[in-house]
C-alpha cells in the first residue's frame, strides 16, 4: 500500500508539469461552460464505477482483515460466553418473555383509541 501510494505521488509530480503545460485556458465562457458540462458528463458515468471499484479492491480486503483478526481474537470468546451464560437464561425466561409481550400489545391497542380510523379520519381531526 506504500508503494503505491508513493508510486502515485512521485508520478502525480512528475506528469504534473507536462499536463499543466499542455492545458490552455479557455477564450471565451462558451468554451468553458462545454468544458466544465463535459466534465461534469465524465463525472457522472464514471465515478460510480470508480467508487465500486475502490471499495471492492481496498476498503473491502481492509475490513475482511480487520473482522477475521476480531473474531480469531475476541469473537469466539464472546460467542462462547453467549452460548454458555446468556443463552440458557433466555430460553429459561422465554415464557415470561412472551407473556409480556402479549401484555404490552394489548396496553398499546388500549391506547390507540383512533386505531379503527382512517389515515383521512385522523388527519381531518387533527386540523379541526
Amino acid at each position: 500500500m506504500k508503494k503505491i501510494l508513493s508510486i502515485a505521488i512521485l508520478s502525480g509530480l512528475l506528469f504534473s508539469n507536462i499536463s499543466l503545460a499542455q492545458l490552455t485556458p479557455p477564450d471565451t465562457v462558451e468554451e468553458s461552460k462545454e468544458i466544465i458540462e463535459k466534465g461534469i458528463d465524465l463525472s457522472i458515468k464514471e465515478l460510480p464505477q470508480n467508487i465500486m471499484r475502490i471499495f471492492k479492491e481496498e476498503a473491502l480486503p481492509v475490513w475482511t482483515k480487520m473482522y477475521t483478526w476480531f473474531y480469531e481474537r475476541l469473537g469466539k470468546k464472546i460467542v462462547a460466553w453467549f452460548n454458555k451464560e446468556i443463552s440458557p437464561e433466555i430460553k429459561k425466561r422465554e415464557p415470561q418473555f412472551k407473556e409480556e409481550f402479549a401484555k404490552e400489545k394489548e396496553e398499546m391497542r388500549e391506547d390507540l383509541p383512533q386505531a379503527g380510523k382512517s389515515l383521512w379520519e385522523k388527519f381531518r381531526e387533527l386540523i379541526k
